[in-house]
C-alpha cells in the first residue's frame, strides 16, 4: 500500500515528465535498514509480514524492484513462499504472499537492489533507481512456534464489580504454551484512573502466579467512586522453552472497571429463637443482620448431634431478616445445628449491585429440643396457622378473625389467595389470639 504523500510525489514526478521540467540536483543516500519488527532472530507465533525502518528515504519515496519475489526458505533450504515490498505510513513492509503458521525456522533473503529511491526524471516505467540508493542484500531468520495470543479469561474481583475497597486484582490468562508460561514485560505497569479521568496511581507490584498475575496497588482505594484499570497492549506475552518471547502473542489493551462504595458490614445481629436456646420444637429460625442482605443460596441443612441431616431449611430474605423455614417440623428431643456458611449473605448498594467483599462470616446456630419445655403436648406447641393453596387455615380456633400483614406492616387482602412470600398473620377467636410468621411457598 502506498501512502498519500508518496503518491503525491509520484504524481509530481509524472507532471515533470509530461512537462519536460527537471528536478533540481539533489544528493541521495543509500537505503539502509535501521530496525526490523519482529527483530531478526525472533520467535513468532506466525510469520505474515516484517516491518523495516529505513534510513536515507527521500521525498520520492521507496520503490520495490518490479516483478521481484524475494524467496523465503525453510530449514531444509526449500522455498516455501516469497515476500514483496510495499511502502506504508508505519515503515517499509515485506509482506509474505501467504502466512507461515507451521513450526520451523525460516529465512527471508532480500537481494541487493530489491528496493531503492526511484528516479522520476527518466522517461522509463517502471521507474529505475537513483544510482547508489539501492539496498545491500540481507537475510532475516525467524522461528515459528504456533501459539494462541495471550488473553484475559477472567479477573478476581470480576470486571465491573462493586466493592468497599480495591487493593489488588488477580488476572487469569489463556494463550501461550502452558509448559513455558506467560511473561509480564519488565517495567510495564497498569494505570488506574477515577471517574474524572484523573490518574490515581499505577499498580505497584506485579506478582506471578501459576496461570496469571496479581496486580497489587501501592495503596488500597476506599474512596467511593468508579475506577478503571488499564492493562497496556503488549504488557504480557508468551515465552518458549528457551525463555524467549514469542512475537505475536502479546495481549490486547484491556480495561477493568470497579465501583467502590461505603457499606455497613454484614454481621450477625441475633436470631429468634435465640441461638443456644432450649425449645419445644423447631419449625423456623429468623436471623437478623446489621444491614440489608441478599443471597444466591436457596437452602441450608439442619443436622443432629451425629452430623446427620434431618431436614432442609429454605431461605427467605426480607431486608435485614433472613428466615430459615424448615421443610419438616423437628419435634424429636436432641441437639440440632444449622450452619450459615461464610459468603452466604451479601450486602448490596443503592442500585441493587452486590458488594462482593461485604459478606457474612460463618454463623453456627444450635438448638436443643425438649418436648416438655413450657407445653403439655406437641400438638399445642405446633403452629396453629397454615396457608393451604393460598388460603389461611387456623387450627383449633372457632370462627377466628384473621388479619394478614406483609413484613412492612401493610395489611394484605385475604379475599384472594396469598402469593408466595413471608407474612405476619394474626388469628383471634373468643378464647384466644395468636400471631405467627408464615412462609407461603
Amino acid at each position: 500500500m502506498t501512502n498519500s504523500y508518496s503518491t503525491l510525489c509520484r504524481y509530481a514526478g509524472i507532471v515533470m515528465l509530461l512537462t519536460g521540467a527537471t528536478a533540481s540536483a539533489q544528493a541521495y543516500d543509500k537505503l539502509t535498514v535501521t530496525s526490523v519488527s519482529p527483530a531478526d532472530g525472533s520467535v513468532v507465533c506466525q510469520l505474515k509480514q516484517v516491518v523495516l525502518q529505513l534510513d536515507g528515504v527521500a521525498d520520492e519515496g521507496v520503490e520495490w524492484q518490479d516483478g521481484l519475489q524475494a524467496p523465503v526458505y525453510d530449514a531444509s533450504g526449500e522455498q516455501v513462499t516469497y515476500v514483496k515490498g510495499a511502502d506504508s505510513n508505519n515503515g517499509y513492509i515485506l509482506r509474505l504472499s501467504s502466512p507461515i503458521t507451521e513450526a520451523g525456522t525460516y529465512t527471508i533473503e532480500v537481494p541487493a537492489g530489491a528496493f531503492y529511491t526511484p528516479n522520476w526524471e527518466t522517461m522509463e516505467w517502471p521507474l529505475p533507481p537513483v544510482e547508489g540508493t539501492e539496498n545491500d542484500a540481507f537475510t532475516l531468520t525467524y522461528t515459528v512456534e504456533p501459539m494462541e495470543p495471550v488473553a484475559i479469561e477472567y479477573t478476581t474481583p470480576a470486571d465491573e464489580s462493586t466493592l468497599t475497597r480495591l487493593s489488588q486484582v488477580s488476572v487469569e490468562l489463556s494463550g501461550g504454551d502452558p509448559m513455558f508460561g506467560i511473561e509480564w514485560k519488565s517495567g510495564v505497569k497498569a494505570s488506574i484512573v477515577n471517574q474524572d479521568d484523573e490518574i490515581m496511581e499505577e499498580t505497584a507490584t506485579i506478582r506471578n502466579m501459576p496461570t496469571g498475575y496479581v496486580m497489587k496497588l501501592s495503596s488500597t482505594i476506599t474512596t467511593p467512586g468508579t475506577y478503571t484499570i488499564t492493562i497496556p497492549a503488549g504488557a504480557m506475552y508468551a515465552i518458549n522453552g528457551d525463555m524467549m518471547p514469542v512475537y505475536g502473542t502479546e495481549n490486547k489493551e484491556t480495561y477493568l472497571t470497579y465501583t467502590v462504595v461505603e457499606s455497613e458490614p454484614v454481621e450477625f445481629y441475633g436470631s429468634d429463637p435465640e441461638n443456644g436456646s432450649v425449645v419445644a420444637l423447631l419449625e423456623y429460625v429468623a436471623t437478623s443482620w446489621t444491614t440489608d442482605v441478599e443471597s444466591d443460596v436457596e437452602e441450608l441443612f439442619v443436622t443432629n448431634e451425629n452430623g446427620e441431616t434431618v431436614t432442609t431449611a429454605f431461605l427467605y430474605i426480607e431486608g435485614t431478616e433472613c428466615f430459615l423455614t424448615f421443610e419438616d417440623l423437628i419435634t424429636d428431643n436432641g441437639v440440632y445445628t444449622i450452619v450459615i456458611p461464610r459468603k452466604t449473605l451479601f450486602a448490596f448498594d443503592s442500585e441493587g449491585n452486590r458488594i462482593i467483599d461485604n459478606y457474612n462470616e460463618e454463623v453456627i446456630l444450635t438448638y436443643t429440643v425438649e418436648n416438655n419445655v413450657g407445653v403439655t403436648s406437641i400438638a399445642e406447641a405446633a403452629k396453629s396457622i397454615r396457608v393451604i393453596n393460598g388460603t389461611v387455615s387456623v387450627r383449633g380456633f372457632e370462627n377466628p378473625t384473621v388479619e394478614v400483614y406483609d413484613l412492612t406492616g401493610r395489611r394484605v387482602n385475604t379475599a384472594s389467595k396469598l402469593l408466595p412470600g413471608l407474612y405476619i398473620i394474626k388469628a383471634t377467636d373468643a378464647a384466644r389470639s395468636v400471631i405467627e410468621r408464615v412462609l407461603v411457598k
